[in-house]
């Protein structure tokens, strides 16, 4: 009984706790729309999040190639990790985050051109 009942409470756990990120994956999914700032030019972006599997998150910004980010445990933080990005014929090298707070994300990204960009984007 004593092994039954551990087991019982193992497996509540666990699926407690995969369906708690499985849901706040969801509710960061989406397409969001603003700007992002480059050296002082503005431009209006959007970037819809998707998922690819575990706590991957697909980047996708049309034009462009689509990046891969690491999902904190959280959901409020997408990481952004020497992912090839390429736009008409420039291949980049991205690396920096994106912070989801409800429907609002911002972050800072830097490019291997050197361009440092900041978003700041609504759902």
């Amino acid at each position: 009984m004593r092994i039954f009942t551990l087991i019982f409470c193992v497996t509540f756990l666990f699926s407690i706790t995969s369906c708690s990120k499985d849901n706040c994956i969801d509710d960061i999914l989406g397409t969001y729309a603003g700007t992002e700032s480059c050296q002082f030019i503005v431009f209006n972006i959007s970037i819809t999040l998707s998922s690819s599997g575990s706590n991957d998150i697909l980047i996708s910004v049309p034009g462009s190639t689509a990046m891969t980010g690491s999902l904190d445990s959280s959901c409020n933080i997408i990481t952004i990790q020497n992912q090839s990005v390429t736009s008409g014929s420039t291949n980049q090298i991205a690396n920096g985050f994106l912070n989801i707070n409800n429907d609002n994300m911002t972050g800072t990204i830097t490019w291997s051109t050197g361009a440092v960009c900041d978003y700041n984007l609504n759902r």
